[in-house]
């Protein structure tokens, strides 16, 4: 049985951008933490937020610009 490893997307700095976005995934390879994350993100999101003035927020996501080169680490699961 393979050991399951947890993978950190870094998708986005807010230190060098307007938007910071990671997911951590829990999978067997890189390939499936992919499936995965693209799979819980859908292609747009509403960011629920309530505020006076505020209409709505929006994040667009392209599923196909997320790859295995946002992962920046990984460790395997504790049992």
């Amino acid at each position: 049985m393979k050991r399951l490893k947890s993978y950190h997307f870094d998708l986005g700095n807010s230190n060098v951008g307007s938007v910071g976005f990671c997911a951590r995934i829990t999978a067997n390879s890189k390939a499936e933490a992919l499936l995965i994350l693209r799979a819980a993100l859908m292609e747009q999101q509403n960011i629920g937020y309530t505020m006076n003035g505020v209409e709505y927020i929006q994040l667009y996501i392209n599923h196909d610009n997320i790859t295995e080169k946002d992962i920046d680490e990984w460790d395997y699961i504790e049992h």
